[in-house]
């Protein structure tokens, strides 16, 4: 297996130096870059131009409610999300996923609010 000896779990811990090893170009992303690519692909596989509320992405991703709120307001702030008040109210992409990409998703995380 390619990734022997390597501690993979989901997309946490990579050994960069053994990646680099055995030739397979590894890119660090930071925390938030991580979990803003998550939370879009959350809001991304549940798209029907309605909102999703934090605390269910949270759930499914497995990831700090708390957080992922700080996390959106950088993403609202750079045209990637909408939000909506209220008791149903959340975060819904603002443009279509196809729309969206990757490098978009990560520097927008990277924007400290």
């Amino acid at each position: 297996m390619l990734f022997d000896n390597l501690a993979l779990e989901g997309y946490r811990y990579y050994n960069y130096d053994k990646l680099a090893h055995k030739g397979i170009a590894a890119m660090r992303i930071s925390t938030r870059g991580r979990y803003g690519t998550r939370a879009m692909l959350d809001l991304a596989l549940h798209y029907d131009g309605g909102s999703v509320m934090v605390k269910d992405i949270a759930r499914r991703q497995q990831l700090s409610g708390r957080y992922l709120e700080q996390l959106f307001v950088s993403l609202r702030v750079a045209g990637m999300v909408r939000s909506s008040r209220g008791t149903r109210g959340g975060f819904a992409l603002a443009r279509p996923p196809s729309q969206i990409g990757l490098g978009e998703t990560i520097r927008a995380g990277l924007l400290q609010s």
